[in-house]
């Protein structure tokens, strides 16, 4: 299926640039509106992807916190047995 382009923006750029982008696309076989498209869609995928892998990896930080506690009880739990003193040990 084909990418539909249905939502559209308005950029303004100087006479050179569009000169450049139009130049450009017709080495491509394009209008400099798809081209304009191609790169604005590598630009949001370039600059999107760093802060969604920062936002994972913050929600995978926060599950880890979240189980912090409970991780400390039961490695006190663990070591309670350890630091009590055996019967036959102790000074009367």
């Amino acid at each position: 299926m084909a990418n539909l382009r249905s939502a559209s923006i308005k950029v303004n750029v100087t006479p050179e640039v569009y000169a450049r982008l139009k130049q450009l696309a017709d080495r491509q076989g394009q209008v400099p509106s798809v081209l304009a498209a191609v790169a604005v869609g590598q630009y949001v995928s370039a600059h999107s992807a760093p802060i969604e892998m920062q936002e994972k990896m913050l929600g995978q930080v926060m599950e880890m916190v979240e189980r912090l506690p409970q991780q400390l009880l039961d490695l006190e739990d663990r070591r309670a047995p350890l630091l009590e003193v055996p019967a036959k040990v102790r000074r009367r």
